[in-house]
C-alpha cells in the first residue's frame, strides 16, 4: 500500500517546487529592474536616460561581483543583475549617478532577494532624480498693437556647446505668444544657437543669433526673452492749462492721417489722463513716417485747436514711449502754444 502512494507523493512535492522540471532552475541570481524619471524639467516625470546605476553589496548573500553596474535606457529603465553564491537576501547600496555637476544619489541598506526562476525579474520602485533641462521661453508680440503673436512659427538651430538629442527644434507660439525652448540633452552646460522667427507677411523673418542657453538641474522658473514683431509709433504728448500749468484732464485728441505710411485706425482717438498726458500710438502698417493733423478738444472752458502736419516716425524696437512735446491750452481767445 505504501509503495502505491510513493509516485503520488513525489508528484505533489514536485508541484510545490518552483524549479520543477529538467533545466527549469538556474543558479541563484539577483535580477532587479528599476525606472528613473526626471524630478524637474519639461516634461516633469519624463524618462531619465543614460544614467549610470550601481548596486554595491555591503552584506548578506555573497555575489560573484560586489558591484553591479547598469545604465538607464531611453525609457529610463535599468537592469541590475548578477550571480549569487546561494539563495537569500543581499544587502547593499544603490548609487545613482546623474550627469555632473549633480551629486550622486546613494540609497543605503537595500535588501534584495535572489531568485532561481529562469527569466524572473523583480521590481524596484520608481525613482525621481534631478536631470539637466532647459527652461527658456520667447514671448512674441506685435509691436503695433501689443497683442501676442499666437501661432507664429520659429526654428532653433544648435551652433555649438553641449550636445542635444536633436540639433534643430521647430516651435510654434502658444495662445499667449510664447515659444517654449525645450531641447533635450544628456549633459549639463551651455548650448549656443540661433533662433529664427517667421511672422506672417508683410513682416520679415527675425533672427536672434548667438543665443546662449544654460541647463538647469533644480526647480527653475523660465528665463523669458521678449521679441517684438514689426514697427510701432510710441509717442506721447501733454497738454497744460496756460494759466496754471496744470495738466488738462479729459482732453480729447484726434490724429487724422494726411500722408506717409498707412496706419490703423486712419483716425486715432484718445483722452488725456490727470496729468494731461496722452499717447499717440496708432498701428503703422509699414515702416517709415506718418503725417497727420492733431485735433485738440479740451473740456470747458478750454479752446479747441488743431496742430497741422504732425510727423511721426516708426521705430523697430520696444523702447519706452517717447515724449514728443507739450502744448498749453488757453481758456480764452489767444490760441495755444507749446
Amino acid at each position: 500500500m505504501f509503495r502505491r502512494f510513493l509516485p503520488l507523493m513525489a508528484l505533489l512535492v514536485a508541484a510545490c517546487d518552483p524549479c520543477t522540471g529538467v533545466g527549469s532552475c538556474v543558479a541563484p541570481q539577483l535580477r532587479y529592474e528599476g525606472v528613473l524619471t526626471r524630478k524637474f524639467g519639461y516634461p516633469a516625470g519624463g524618462p531619465a536616460e543614460a544614467v549610470t546605476v550601481k548596486f554595491v553589496r555591503t552584506g548578506g548573500v555573497q555575489l560573484e561581483s560586489d558591484t553591479l553596474v547598469a545604465t538607464s535606457d531611453a525609457k529610463g529603465r535599468f537592469l541590475i543583475e548578477g550571480r549569487a553564491t546561494r539563495e537569500g537576501q543581499v544587502i547593499g547600496d544603490l548609487v545613482i549617478m546623474p550627469p555632473g555637476p549633480i551629486e550622486p544619489i546613494r540609497e543605503r541598506g537595500l535588501q534584495l532577494a535572489t531568485t532561481r526562476a529562469p527569466g524572473e525579474v523583480l521590481r524596484l520602485r520608481e525613482r525621481e532624480i534631478p536631470y539637466p533641462y532647459f527652461s527658456y521661453s520667447v514671448a512674441l508680440h506685435f509691436r503695433a498693437t501689443g497683442q501676442p503673436a499666437a501661432g507664429v512659427e520659429a526654428v532653433f538651430r544648435r551652433t555649438g556647446g553641449i550636445r542635444l538629442n536633436s540639433d534643430t527644434l521647430r516651435l510654434t507660439a502658444d495662445p499667449r505668444g510664447f515659444l517654449l525652448i525645450r531641447p533635450t540633452t544628456l549633459e549639463h552646460g551651455i548650448v549656443t544657437g540661433e533662433l529664427t522667427v517667421y511672422p506672417p507677411p508683410p513682416y520679415k523673418p527675425i533672427v536672434l543669433p548667438d543665443l546662449r542657453l544654460r541647463t538647469a538641474v533644480t526647480e527653475h522658473a523660465d528665463s523669458v526673452i521678449r521679441v517684438g514683431i514689426g514697427s510701432r509709433l510710441p509717442y506721447m504728448v501733454q497738454f497744460l492749462w496756460a494759466d496754471t500749468d496744470e495738466g488738462v484732464e479729459g482732453l480729447e485728441i484726434e490724429f487724422v492721417r494726411t500722408g506717409g505710411v498707412p496706419i490703423s485706425p486712419a483716425t486715432y482717438r484718445a483722452v488725456t489722463d490727470r496729468f494731461g498726458s496722452v499717447a499717440i500710438e496708432p498701428a503703422p502698417l509699414a515702416s517709415g513716417q506718418v503725417v497727420g493733423d492733431l485735433h485738440v478738444r479740451p473740456p470747458a472752458p478750454g479752446r479747441a485747436f488743431t496742430v497741422p502736419g504732425l510727423r511721426l516716425s516708426t521705430v523697430e524696437d520696444d523702447r519706452p514711449r517717447i515724449y514728443l512735446r507739450f502744448w498749453k491750452v488757453e481758456s480764452e481767445e489767444g490760441g495755444a502754444d507749446g
